[in-house]
Formats: C-alpha cells, sequence, structure tokens
C-alpha cells in the first residue's frame, strides 16, 4: 500500500510532510487500545466500524464531567478565580439534560439486587434523586478546589498535529516514517515551583490506595512527555517572552511531574483527592521507546491489506470480550460470530462510519461557556 493510499484511507493517523516523508499520528486512546486488543483498534480506527445504538454511562459522564470542568477551570484562566457558584451549578445540570444521562436511570421500584451494567453505575452515583446527588457533587467540588493555590495555565490543551511532539522516527524497508504524539490535557497549572499537566479520574470510591492507580500509566505519563517536549522546544519563545507556558525567571524550564485528581462517585467524605506523579528523563525515554514499539505495529497492520481476509489476521484479546472497564466490549457481538458473517452483523448491529477528520474542530454539547465565564 502506498503512502497516498494510506493519506487517503486513514486521515487520522497519516500524512504526507512538506519534504514527502510520511508521517504518523497517534493519541493514548489509540495506542493504549492497539495494545490491549489489535482487534478492537482495528474495528475502531482502520475499519471505521461503530455501534448503531450502544451508550455508555461512563463515557458519558466522564464527557460531561470534563466540560463542566473546562468550563470551572476556564474562569480560574480568565479571572483568577472560581466562577459564581450557582450559575455554574445551573449550567452543569443544563448540560446534563443536553446529554440525556438520566437515559441511564433504572426503572422505577428496581431493587438494587437487580441493577447491573450502566443502570447500576448511574445508581451508584444518581440514587433516586439525580439533579440532588450531581448537585452536591459539583457543589463539594467548588468548595474543595475553591482556594487552590495554582495558577491555571490552560485548559483542554489541544497537541500533536502541528508537531509539537515528536517521538522519533521508524524506518520502514528503508523508508523513514516520522512518528507523533497527539492528545488532549485536562488543565495545566503552574504551582509557583513547577508546571505540569492534571488529568482527572474517577472512581466509584476510594480505597486508600488511589496514589497507586494511575502510577505508572500512560496516559500521564504521555502527558508529562508532551509539555516537557513542549517546553524543551521552545526555549527561543521563552526567552523572547512570547511562550504562554513559560515559568517564572529561576525556575527549571522543564515538565518532570504532573497531577491526578481523584473523584470518588460514592456519596461520602471524601469525595477528592490530588496526588503527584514524577518522571525521570529517563522515564520519559522508555515511554518514547513504547509508544514507537506500537506505532510501528500500527503502520504494519495498516498497511497489511485495506480490509481483513479473517478474524485469524489480528491479534484478538479475548479476555476483553467480556469485560472491558466492566462492560462488554462493543464489537463482542461482531466478533462472536464466524469471518464468513462479518457483513451481516456490520449491518444488523452497526454502522459504518467516515474517517475522523482531524482537521475539524471538536464536538462539544455545553452551549453555557460564554455565560459560566463572564
Amino acid at each position: 500500500m502506498t503512502p497516498q493510499e494510506l493519506i487517503k484511507l486513514h486521515p487520522h493517523i497519516f500524512a504526507l510532510a512538506p519534504d514527502n516523508v510520511l508521517e504518523m499520528y497517534c493519541d493514548h486512546h489509540m495506542l493504549s487500545t492497539m495494545r490491549s486488543c489489535e482487534a478492537k483498534f482495528y474495528e475502531e480506527q482502520l475499519a471505521h466500524v461503530g455501534s448503531k445504538t450502544q451508550r455508555y454511562f461512563s463515557l458519558e459522564f466522564g464527557q460531561w464531567f470534563h466540560e463542566c470542568l473546562e468550563c470551572y477551570y476556564g474562569c480560574f484562566k480568565t479571572t483568577g478565580a472560581a466562577p459564581v457558584l450557582d450559575t455554574w451549578v445551573v449550567a452543569a445540570l443544563a448540560l446534563w439534560h443536553e446529554y440525556d444521562l438520566d437515559f441511564f436511570a433504572p426503572l422505577p421500584g428496581t431493587k438494587t439486587a437487580d441493577m447491573y451494567g450502566d443502570a447500576k453505575k448511574y445508581y451508584n452515583l444518581c440514587k433516586w434523586d439525580a439533579k440532588g446527588a450531581i448537585t452536591r457533587l459539583l457543589i463539594q467540588y467548588y468548595a474543595f478546589y475553591a482556594n487552590q493555590r495554582m495558577r491555571v495555565v490552560d485548559t483542554e490543551i489541544s497537541f500533536g498535529r502541528a508537531r509539537e511532539v515528536p517521538l522519533g522516527q521508524l524506518l520502514v524497508k528503508g523508508y523513514p516514517v516520522r512518528c507523533y504524539l497527539t492528545g488532549r490535557i485536562d488543565l495545566l497549572v503552574d504551582n509557583g515551583a513547577k508546571i505540569g499537566p492534571v488529568d482527572h479520574k474517577t472512581t466509584a470510591r476510594f480505597d486508600g490506595y488511589e496514589s497507586n492507580d494511575f502510577d505508572p500509566h500512560e496516559g500521564i505519563t504521555g502527558y508529562i512527555y508532551a509539555i516537557n517536549s513542549i517546553l524543551s522546544d521552545n526555549a527561543e519563545a521563552r526567552s523572547s517572552g512570547s511562550d504562554k507556558y513559560a515559568y517564572p525567571t529561576g525556575i527549571p524550564q522543564v515538565c518532570l511531574s504532573g497531577w491526578i485528581y481523584h473523584v470518588s462517585l460514592a456519596d461520602d467524605e471524601p469525595r477528592f483527592k490530588p496526588t503527584p506523579v514524577y518522571k525521570t528523563h529517563q522515564q520519559l525515554d522508555e515511554y518514547r521507546l513504547r509508544q514507537l514499539r506500537t506505532f510501528r505495529r500500527i503502520y504494519e497492520l495498516a498497511t497489511a491489506s485495506q480490509k481483513l481476509e479473517n478474524y485469524g489476521a489480528v491479534e484478538m484479546n479475548t479476555g476483553l470480550c467480556n469485560n472491558l472497564y466492566n462492560s462488554a466490549c462493543p464489537f463482542r457481538e461482531l466478533h462472536r460470530q464466524p469471518f464468513s458473517q462479518r457483513e451481516g452483523t456490520i449491518t444488523q448491529f452497526y454502522e459504518i462510519k467516515p474517517a475522523w477528520n482531524p482537521a475539524a474542530p471538536p464536538v462539544k454539547r455545553a452551549k453555557h461557556e460564554e455565560e459560566v465565564t463572564k
């Protein structure tokens, strides 16, 4: 398969540089999916197969919560203070209804012992009073972080398509392939001593071991690597005062740490716990090399053929088919059928989606950010 064919089929992964060298762009989700199950990666990223109707509470709740926090920290960025509490909560509740998250609520009168899947997750958070439970969560978060001694540098930072975070170069059959990390960072803060990314992670209930849950973890490590790369490659901008991520004078202009902001969905105390994550230069380079090995396998899978000939052509981690983040894999129904029935199964349960357009702006449901950040 030629580079031109790769770019046409998978523009979200491949591009051609001005000097005609092939480039690859992947984010943490793509890389981790590839490592966990090649078959799932193939369906999502190369065949563009997606479920017609399936929804996931954890995914949609996470999207809702991140939009709420973007408004919250956007006020710190623009005004140096938290938003007006009532305005923020009202906007967040309106956004909850825009997402239609009450879709996941169990039927009235259902016994807790009979709840499972997304209905149980919804109930564990909301019980029978979603508005009250969500309002408490937001007010508690507001109170916990309203007086934090950190400067918000930026929120929802997209990086990668402008080649800000190079990982290195593969040599495939004598030809170079440049690899770049892409992604979106929740929050970038400066505590006066260091600058670092913040990633929010929700859990059902704190067990006392939260500091171990995401260290090591490729997600936060990748964000640290990305910010360190951006800082390291902009010395000239920093010296001229034009770099918005610059440190105060005398503080090292590197990023070797970040924070995980843990959020407990259980309605008891404590509900929030920030834990730091530290990395060395060696660990960041080891991270880089791991990603490059995954990039190589993605390249091999993408160039092997335009279509699968059978399910034996890719590695399939069947241990995840019935337990992917405590739910069934969305492609379980497809992969439990013989390959000869693939087209019929896709027609019945799935749809072929167009390749993601990397130049398109992200679609957001929130219409309240301007009102909240006034």
